[in-house]
């Protein structure tokens, strides 16, 4: 930063004024991507014994419509990747999710040693958003020792993002978003360099 001792601003005054503003640092990192690629599976084995490398066969829907139906959708029941209107959403008594199953006659299992049509990596997970910010103080103590003071906050505005869910067609979860990455956190560090 452009201020203390030998910067633009600020390099006179009193010795503990010139420690206090002198060896800032400020650091940040963006990620911002889309989703890693995904596609429905079958859930069974193929010919080679690959499980869940098989895709899903399409059935009563088109890739295209199937792949307007993708997004982050959040319901009482859960998060869900794909549109709950193609889900069958089973609650107990009190409206806790028990299971999500795609509705009958989309997505099937392909016939014994052949492969499904569904897409293979055509449509992403959710999307991906993290700022990360740090903040570093050096200062001269000594000759030969300097003191160092590091401030560093990973996902700094607690952006959520979610997983893709198991897309699994025949899974009792199919669809739904049971996991996200890291929240907001943050680590303090001081130490002495000489």
């Amino acid at each position: 930063m452009p201020v203390g001792p030998g910067r633009r601003f600020w390099q006179g005054g009193p010795q503990l004024w010139r420690k206090a503003l002198e060896g800032w640092q400020t650091q940040g990192i963006i990620s911002w991507h889309s989703g890693s690629p995904v596609f429905a599976t079958s859930g069974r084995t193929t010919v080679n014994d690959q499980l869940y490398a098989n895709p899903a066969q399409l059935l009563g829907v088109s890739f295209a419509e199937f792949k307007r139906n993708i997004g982050v959708y959040k319901t009482p029941q859960g998060v869900f990747f794909i549109n709950p209107n193609l889900i069958k959403v089973t609650t107990n008594a009190n409206g806790t999710l028990q299971a999500a199953t795609l509705k009958d006659g989309l997505l099937g299992t392909p016939a014994p040693g052949q492969f499904g049509n569904f897409p293979r990596n055509a449509i992403n997970a959710p999307s991906f958003f993290q700022v990360d910010f740090g903040v570093l103080k050096r200062m001269k103590v000594s000759e030969r020792a300097k003191l160092e003071f590091r401030a560093e906050f990973f996902n700094l505005f607690n952006t959520v993002n979610f997983g893709s869910g198991s897309l699994a067609f025949d899974s009792a979860r199919f669809g739904q978003i049971t996991g996200s990455f890291s929240s907001r956190f943050g680590q303090l560090a001081l130490r002495i360099n000489f």
